[in-house]
């Protein structure tokens, strides 16, 4: 390699990573929230519904590539590590072409796939050409996305992850502007794929462009080698991760898509819009898990035992205080914030809504610890668990909306996520010596009581009947709200040791 591995800056690298995940999901966060009263101005919630519940089946469907940039990171950043040229060639060459093989097989099943979905759903509007429409663009965007991730997994690997992120924050900056021009002509649904098929061909076209101008700069080998193609060696570690996508796919779409199935396309909209604003908050605890992996991999090699259950109860803790107090905050605000934002309320029920937002708290706690095992080498071990999880929401779907009617979507995502949090927990405990306490309940009786009364609360706050109305009922509750945060005891240790241990490390 012309690059020495051992000259870059990686905690640089991390950092640009850091600082470009949260600007990438501000961007979707105004595209997919903020503007979306904008996008309804042009279709009703119906019309939307109907579009959430066909994209969210055909993404079910489609679920053929496990997540293939994940091996081509790791197999060519060892590559570029060890210096070897021919090694990094054949890695990336053979993901290259096993991405491509997907985005035909995407492409072959999903236009099979157009042709009666949409007769799945429960719709009678008058939009069902533009829901074709916007399927097929839909279709073609999934089957770019395979060869993209992988073109991006060439910066990451080579730590040019500030020009690999430029180029990728580029691509989704084009996503809204495109939906705003095809929506104002003419093109309705449609629009919204069309956002995302822009992004995934301005990706594909740009990273090809700049993996062509760094190849030449990073490695002494030529391009194209065909000796160099080796599928099997990435092949072998597809089918776990197949487990985890399957799930996480899962979790991102069913709700909406048998809501669209078993009731209608009104109720499939109002529950994507409330998994939107729930789905919001994982921005800021996401980014913990990804900042804490590498030093959790050190915690779990060093065989201190001390130091590792500290690490991993801190890591719990911040993880689930962003989940409770965004969770508790839109409890607060939701139906002012609602009134501001979409001009409509949205009832489904509070019950279901407090549902909902347990079943993503839980969910993104089995997520923390799926990523903690991960970082000790668990793939295998922790993947299987998908299994049971996979099966409890898929089984618990078909019997509880027979018995509980539309309860039944987050009371089955509720069970599938808590049966894989004790498995996963009780691997975790084998592992480090952390406490099942430590794990489920990591906060204390104050933060506790404060939480419950804040969702208790949120059910007593009226629907604003104008915008001064709105703006009194969000600071009455909020501003209180965050002054008993703040006098928590352990939530101040905790923002004071975090101040501390970021001083040190500048130092």
């Amino acid at each position: 390699m012309l690059t020495n591995s051992k000259e870059i800056n990686k905690s640089r690298a991390s950092i640009f990573n850091l600082i470009f995940t949260y600007a990438s999901s501000f961007i979707q966060i105004i595209n997919s929230i903020i503007l979306l009263p904008l996008y309804l101005s042009f279709f009703n919630l119906a019309d939307y519904g109907a579009w959430v519940a066909t994209a969210a089946i055909i993404h079910i469907f489609l679920i053929l590539d496990p997540g293939l940039s994940s091996i081509t990171t790791t197999k060519l950043s060892q590559a570029f590590a060890n210096d070897d040229d021919k090694k990094f060639q054949s890695v990336f060459l053979s993901g290259l072409l096993l991405a491509i093989l997907i985005a035909f097989l995407i492409l072959s099943l999903g236009v099979v796939l157009m042709f009666f979905v949409p007769d799945m759903v429960a719709y009678s509007g008058d939009r069902q050409s533009e829901i074709q429409l916007g399927l097929l663009l839909n279709i073609f965007a999934l089957a770019l996305a395979p060869i993209t991730s992988v073109l991006f997994s060439f910066f990451q690997a080579l730590l040019r992850t500030f020009e690999g992120n430029i180029l990728y924050v580029s691509s989704i900056v084009i996503s809204p502007f495109v939906i705003i021009f095809s929506l104002y002509n003419g093109l309705g649904i449609a629009s919204l794929p069309i956002g995302i098929l822009a992004t995934n061909v301005f990706a594909l076209i740009a990273y090809s462009i700049a993996v062509t101008y760094f190849w030449g700069r990073s490695t002494t080998i030529s391009f194209f080698r065909f000796k160099a193609l080796n599928l099997g060696v990435l092949f072998s570690d597809l089918k776990y991760l197949y487990l985890k996508r399957f799930s996480s796919v899962l979790s991102e779409n069913l709700e909406t898509s048998i809501a669209g199935i078993f009731f209608n396309t009104q109720v499939s909209g109002s529950i994507a819009i409330m998994k939107k604003l729930i789905s919001s908050i994982q921005l800021f605890s996401n980014g913990v898990a990804t900042s804490t992996y590498s030093s959790l991999s050190h915690a779990f090699e060093s065989n201190d035992s001390n130091r590792l259950r500290l690490a991993l109860n801190k890591t719990i803790y911040a993880t689930d205080l962003i989940q409770v107090l965004g969770i508790c905050a839109l409890f607060l605000v939701y139906k002012p914030l609602l009134f501001i934002w979409l001009g409509q309320e949205i009832t489904l029920g509070y019950l279901f809504m407090i549902l909902l937002a347990f079943s993503s708290f839980v969910y993104i706690k089995s997520n923390l610890l799926y990523t903690m095992l991960t970082s000790n080498g668990l793939f295998k071990e922790t993947s299987l668990v998908f299994i049971l999880e996979i099966l409890v929401r898929l089984a618990g779907t078909y019997i509880l909306v027979n018995l509980i009617n539309l309860y039944a979507l987050p009371a089955a995502a509720l069970l599938g996520s808590i049966t894989t949090l004790f498995i996963l927990s009780y691997i975790l405990i084998k592992r480090s010596g952390i406490s099942l306490k430590e794990i489920v309940l990591s906060f204390n009786f104050y933060e506790l009581l404060l939480f419950i009364s804040a969702i208790f609360l949120g059910y007593f706050v009226i629907y604003p009947s104008d915008l001064s109305e709105a703006l009194v009922a969000i600071s009455y509750t909020l501003i209180p709200f965050s002054i008993l945060v703040l006098l928590g005891k352990k939530f101040r240790r905790f923002l004071s040791e975090t101040y501390l241990s970021y001083i040190k490390k500048t130092n």
